[in-house]
C-alpha cells in the first residue's frame, strides 16, 4: 500500500515533485543527525571503557563517580543500540525511495548528502 502511495506521489507534477524532494531532504537530514548522535555516543562509551581499563585511574575515582560512570556507560550502550536501529530504518526507507525514483535524489542539494549518509552508515556498521 505504501509503495502505491509513493508511486502515485511521483507523478511529474512540479508541486508533488517538490514535496517529495523536500521530504527526502528532511529524511536525509534526520539520518545525518541520528548517525552523528550515534558516533558521539560511541565516543563517550569508548572513553569510559578506556578509563575503566586503566586500573590506577579507575581506582582513583570515588565510589559515587564510579557508579555515575557505570550508569553513563549502561545508558550510552542502550542509546547507541537504539540509534543504530533507528538509523538502519531511516537508511532502509531511503533505499526504498531511491528504488522508486532516483532522479530527485540527484539534484545538487541532495546528491552529496545522500552519498555521505550511505557512506557513514556503511562505515558505522562495518565497525561492529
Amino acid at each position: 500500500m505504501a509503495c502505491l502511495f509513493f508511486q502515485l506521489c511521483l507523478v511529474d507534477v512540479p508541486k508533488t515533485r517538490y514535496l517529495y524532494t523536500r521530504f527526502v531532504h528532511l529524511l536525509v537530514s534526520d539520518t545525518e543527525y541520528i548517525l552523528d548522535s550515534a558516533f558521539s555516543t560511541l565516543a563517550s562509551i569508548a572513553s569510559i571503557e578506556k578509563l575503566s581499563d586503566d586500573a590506577a585511574a579507575w581506582n582513583a575515582l570515588g565510589e559515587a563517580e564510579k557508579r555515575a560512570k557505570e550508569e553513563e556507560l549502561r545508558s550510552g550502550v542502550s542509546r547507541a543500540r537504539g540509534l543504530c536501529l533507528f538509523s538502519s530504518s531511516l537508511v532502509e526507507m531511503l533505499s526504498f525511495l531511491t528504488s522508486l525514483d532516483l532522479e530527485p535524489l540527484l539534484c545538487d542539494e541532495l546528491r552529496d548528502k545522500v552519498f555521505l549518509v550511505y557512506f557513514f552508515h556503511a562505515f558505522f556498521f562495518s565497525c561492529f
